[in-house]
């Protein structure tokens, strides 16, 4: 059971009883919409996702900071974190919204942030527009949703480092960066990336283990 406009794991400094009350009766996406820019985590709970206290802690930097840098080791669920807050930050700020994936190769992008996207799709797709293909996300023309809109919300790139220029063009108000396997990116593509990042609400989420001193 989803328990959007419940009291449970809200924010009480942002979610009053004022406000909740006043959103109790919202369709359930503009509900779902609304806990999703306020309170990502409780967003997150809601729809099944159990985020322990450092992943929480990333979340909630994700929407407080600009940048967000984590060094982690193996199988510490980085890329579940990753892959929960790109639907999350879509949900919050469709349709003007996208995100890029960067990583060093497209296997990285296909078998790690890619593969926990799908994974988690099942519980989250009553919720989100569009379809996810391979290394895309995207709403198409044929398939425009009731405010008319159709285009990429989220796409993967593994540029080599001799052609940052493949990143040029990439930009939105909502963009979010995510780079991951990061110690690994070249940093002619870093330079492309952080360029993305001219929006009035962009975000960068870099994520790896530290393999490089």
């Amino acid at each position: 059971r989803t328990i959007f406009g419940d009291r449970h794991g809200v924010n009480p400094a942002v979610l009053t009883p004022e406000i909740i009350e006043g959103i109790r009766d919202l369709p359930p996406v503009a509900k779902a919409r609304f806990f999703a820019r306020n309170d990502p985590v409780a967003c997150i709970r809601s729809l099944g996702g159990e985020p322990w206290s450092t992943q929480q802690d990333i979340i909630n930097s994700i929407w407080a900071n600009r940048k967000t840098l984590v060094k982690s080791c193996h199988a510490s669920g980085k890329t579940w974190t990753a892959a929960e807050t790109i639907v999350t930050w879509t949900l919050a700020h469709y349709p003007d919204v996208l995100t890029v994936v960067l990583a060093p190769t497209e296997d990285q992008i296909t078998a790690g942030l890619w593969r926990e996207l799908q994974l988690l799709w099942p519980r989250w797709a009553h919720l989100l527009p569009g379809k996810l293909g391979v290394k895309q996300w995207r709403v198409s023309d044929s398939e425009t949703d009731a405010e008319g809109y159709g285009g990429v919300l989220a796409l993967g790139r593994s540029p080599r480092p001799e052609r940052p220029g493949s990143l040029q063009g990439l930009h939105n108000q909502n963009l979010l960066l995510v780079i991951d396997e990061a110690p690994e990116i070249d940093p002619r593509l870093w330079e492309a990336g952080r360029s993305l990042l001219t929006g009035a609400n962009t975000r960068l989420l870099a994520i790896g283990n530290p393999t490089r001193k």
